[in-house]
């Protein structure tokens, strides 16, 4: 007969997630900075208007990315069970390759 133990893989899954928080708000802001200077005037003409742009989709891109985050971390953790058996592959989960 094997013991239950707290799966410790879940349980690393929700401090990562917690630990990720502080980039997970970087992600959001990173980029607001250089609009705003955009959008005051910074810097006009040449090719202004496509750097504009580009900056435009890559905040976009990582306010996504940061809003991903949460829902990939949640969808790991709710995949896995709170308790697991003593022999299981979560508990060694740190020495597999």
């Amino acid at each position: 007969m094997t013991t239950s133990v707290p799966n410790p893989y879940r349980r690393a899954l929700i401090a990562r997630r917690n630990s990720s928080v502080p980039d997970q708000a970087t992600l959001e802001t990173c980029l607001d900075r250089s609009m705003a200077a955009f959008e005051l005037g910074a810097w006009i003409g040449g090719c202004a208007d496509q750097v504009y742009a580009e900056l435009a989709e890559l905040r976009g891109d990582a306010k996504a990315v940061a809003c991903g985050v949460d829902g990939e971390f949640a969808q790991a953790i709710n995949g896995e069970p709170e308790m697991v058996e003593a022999d299981a592959w979560q508990v060694h989960w740190r020495n597999m390759r």
